[in-house]
């Protein structure tokens, strides 16, 4: 990867971050008024944590199944 794709990239990672940072305290605000507590506040970011740990091996998963069907079969002998 070069320098500058590298860049680009943090960039990104901070940008989502800091987008994360100041839209999260109002949604964690808004659940709160919705229902009252802070339980659906504090799962939300659970649930969002949970599927960015399970997307990566689903998606590596696919890929693997893509490679595997896209090899072609070995060959066979004849009378073997």
């Amino acid at each position: 990867m070069s320098a500058e794709a590298a860049a680009g990239a943090i960039a990104f990672i901070n940008s989502v971050g800091n987008l994360g940072g100041f839209a999260g305290p109002y949604l964690q605000g808004w659940l709160k008024d919705s229902t009252g507590g802070f339980a659906a506040g504090l799962c939300v970011p659970a649930g969002v944590m949970l599927l960015a740990s399970v997307l990566p091996h689903l998606i590596h998963r696919a890929s693997s199944a893509k490679k595997t069907l896209a090899q072609p079969a070995p060959a066979q002998g004849v009378g073997g």
